[in-house]
């Protein structure tokens, strides 16, 4: 399992989304391989945030984390990346994608909150608009599409998950790993309440 943590910052206010990634090559890969398996992670995440924040979005800090019996770390700084959605919402508003896998109800299904609210994708600032929908299902396919790609050295895939830590309401002795194999977007505006208490 991988853990990609990347940085953003919205009008200099700082937020960041994480996705996981299950790379079942990964205790016998290299740091090569690693690395270069994480900056193609991060070349799709930026085109897949770019497509849906708003252009007071930027990138900042990257944390790629591998588990398991042979951990590595990746860290980088920004590459300049800016959003391509013109004017942001307030900084507690968010796209939210539900990524859905072939489980049924809301076990089957994990939320990644997109920064950079762009005012574009919504009419009432209450609910998404059918430009949101369309722009969030386009980028969620691409995203996943261009991930069947991503390959380096030991490393030969690299797919999107989620983990269940419970079942029914009970704790499970070790995660179990969900894979995702599509992505909506969240029907209301997704708030971020976090961003609200910072600072107080």
């Amino acid at each position: 399992m991988a853990e990609y943590r990347q940085g953003f910052s919205v009008n200099g206010s700082p937020c960041s989304i994480v996705l996981w990634f299950f790379m079942p090559e990964l205790p016998v890969a290299s740091f090569a391989d690693f690395d270069d398996v994480a900056g193609q992670l991060r070349d799709l995440v930026l085109v897949l945030v770019g497509n849906l924040a708003s252009s007071q979005c930027q990138d900042s800090d990257l944390t790629v984390l591998a588990y398991g019996d042979r951990p590595l770390s990746i860290r980088s700084t920004s590459t300049g990346f800016v959003g391509s959605r013109g004017a942001a919402s307030p900084l507690n508003a968010s796209t939210g994608i539900y990524w859905a896998t072939n489980e049924r109800g809301k076990s089957g299904r994990a939320i990644t909150h997109v920064p950079g609210f762009p005012l574009a994708f919504t009419d009432d600032d209450v609910h998404v608009n059918g430009t949101c929908v369309d722009a969030v299902r386009l980028a969620a396919a691409g995203f996943l599409v261009g991930l069947e790609d991503v390959h380096a050295g030991a490393i030969l895939s690299a797919t999107l998950c989620t983990l269940h830590r419970s079942s029914g309401g009970v704790p499970l002795s070790s995660s179990r790993v969900a894979l995702i194999d599509h992505g909506l977007a969240c029907p209301r505006v997704a708030g971020i309440q976090r961003r609200l208490r910072s600072g107080r």
